[in-house]
């Protein structure tokens, strides 16, 4: 969309931070509408639980049981959360995005397990609103793999 992007990966002692800055050299606003997709192997058939980190700390996200089936996905808001992660049981393994509120509009997740790829999708949605001529926005996140279930 005309949009122009700058991504800094940056390896950290247990992990890898990003910045993903969209600047927008048109004479024109653009639409905000871009979204970090990372995807990660679950090491097997292993339906991950979702759990989502703000003030009040980790607590489990309620729609990703798991009872539809090793294919589930959903959109979250991400006003009040700093954090989002997938848990795998079997390997007690969790994968973490730890996320800046600034210029993120919602969090996603996506997980096709029994499918070839195995993955699981820890996704940032940038604020959709629009990028004014000469302006940047910037979204800043970690990830990490890190053993054990959050705490709630």
């Amino acid at each position: 969309n005309g949009l122009r992007l700058r991504r800094t990966l940056t390896l950290t002692g247990d992990g890898v931070a990003g910045e993903w800055t969209f600047a927008n050299p048109s004479a024109e606003p653009l639409p905000g509408k871009v979204k970090i997709h990372p995807e990660f192997w679950a090491q097997g058939k292993h339906i991950p639980e979702i759990w989502l980190r703000g003030a009040q700390g980790w607590r489990r996200h309620p729609g990703a049981t798991g009872q539809s089936g090793p294919l589930q996905h959903d959109r979250v808001p991400a006003e009040g959360l700093d954090a989002m992660a997938a848990y795998l049981a079997e390997p007690d393994l969790r994968i973490e995005a730890h996320i800046q509120p600034e210029g993120v509009g919602d969090l996603m997740y996506f997980f096709h397990v029994d499918g070839p790829g195995q993955q699981i999708n820890l996704e940032i949605v940038a604020d959709p609103a629009p990028i004014p001529p000469g302006e940047s926005r910037t979204i800043r996140a970690e990830y990490r793999v890190v053993r054990g279930r959050p705490a709630p």
